[in-house]
């Protein structure tokens, strides 16, 4: 949608736009969902489009992926539920149970979902710094809540003393069929899939989002192995590290992708094209996440005593410079040049780094 400006509109002037609209929410759709009795209300707003280099980063939307890009809002959101429901949201506070009107409020999030839900369980817990950890379940599947609910206890507080502050007051997971996908303050994970081992992978990847993606921002659509990648990296970096696995355990998702695009025959592919481009996610999940390990296991000693110490070090270090700001390729590569010590040259297996000077 384009909103035609006033002639007479001076520059750099303020000016509120009012947009009324209404919308059914698709059965089953993507993320923007209806599932049984449940709302999941994702990019359900005109989103502003982020203004860079002259002009408006948007790109034509496309099913599955992430064409979207936006910046830091904030959100004053008025709700009022039917009896039975509740609402939970990126919203710092959410309403007590039963509460079915009032106002919900963000600041500084690049999105902001609800999730309107009726008759689901609630298991609490708290993890570092007061962070309140909230997860909602229904009883029709075999993963269990209470353990879902430590893992992610444990991911959070992993991720707080190892990276820096979460940024939200509370988090919350919400457990219900549909997409494994990362909100600020709150992520969706389908508890329905059979494998057990990817569910539990899924809930310390969206958790690492809340870091890469929700508060280190980056283009979705031409950068997407910024958030993917890195975030994938210090999911396999809690198992690793945080969990003492093996490494080939640790990161066996990241070979696991690698192995596919291996067998399917697609050959060699660059992380940093857009994702219309893209031949196989692992080049945007996996070839990072493991390129980023093979680099700290060779230069580790540079600023550390471990490959682990180093590697959360890294993304701590990452994350506090970077922090609500956006990053991309080039300035990944400067950060990361600048902290091993290693030519632009160094990278030349993964990155297109032709591309930098464009």
């Amino acid at each position: 949608m384009t909103i035609n400006l006033k002639p007479d509109m001076k520059d750099k002037s303020r000016h509120n736009v009012e947009i009324q609209y209404g919308f059914t929410v698709p059965d089953r759709g993507s993320r923007f969902s209806k599932a049984g009795t449940n709302y999941y209300l994702a990019q359900w707003y005109p989103m502003a489009a982020v203004y860079q280099k002259g002009k408006w980063n948007k790109e034509p939307y496309m099913e599955g992926l992430e064409t979207f890009h936006t910046g830091f809002s904030d959100f004053k959101v008025s709700y009022k539920l039917p009896e039975g429901y509740s609402l939970a949201s990126t919203a710092e506070k959410d309403p007590a149970k039963g509460k079915t009107e009032g106002t919900v409020k963000a600041k500084k999030v690049r999105d902001f979902f609800i999730a309107v839900m009726k008759d689901m369980k609630v298991y609490e817990t708290e993890a570092q710094d007061g962070v309140k950890v909230r997860l909602f379940s229904k009883s029709n599947h075999d993963k269990n809540p209470e353990a879902s609910l430590t893992l992610a206890k444990k991911a959070l507080s992993f991720y707080q003393e190892n990276i820096g502050e979460y940024p939200h007051e509370q988090l919350d997971i919400v457990l219900d069929e549909g997409q494994f996908m990362e909100y600020p303050g709150i992520v969706t994970i389908n508890p329905y899939i059979d494998d057990k081992r990817f569910y539990d992978i899924s809930i310390v990847h969206e958790i690492a989002h809340q870091y890469f993606y929700g508060a280190v921002a980056n283009d979705p659509y031409n950068n997407a192995w910024i958030d993917e990648g890195i975030t994938e990296f210090a999911t396999s970096m809690y198992f690793y590290a945080g969990q003492n696995q093996a490494e080939q355990q640790a990161f066996g998702i990241s070979h696991f992708r690698m192995e596919a695009i291996e067998e399917a025959g697609l050959g060699r592919q660059y992380s940093n094209v857009p994702v219309n481009e893209v031949k196989h996610t692992g080049y945007i999940y996996g070839q990072p996440a493991l390129e980023i390990l093979q680099m700290i296991q060779e230069k580790y000693t540079l600023k550390g005593e471990s490959p682990k110490e180093v590697g959360m070090q890294f993304l701590s270090d990452y994350y506090q410079k970077f922090r609500y700001k956006e990053v991309d390729t080039r300035e990944f590569i400067s950060f990361t040049k600048d902290y091993f010590s290693v030519p632009t040259g160094y990278f030349n297996n993964w990155i297109d780094t032709s591309k930098l000077n464009s």
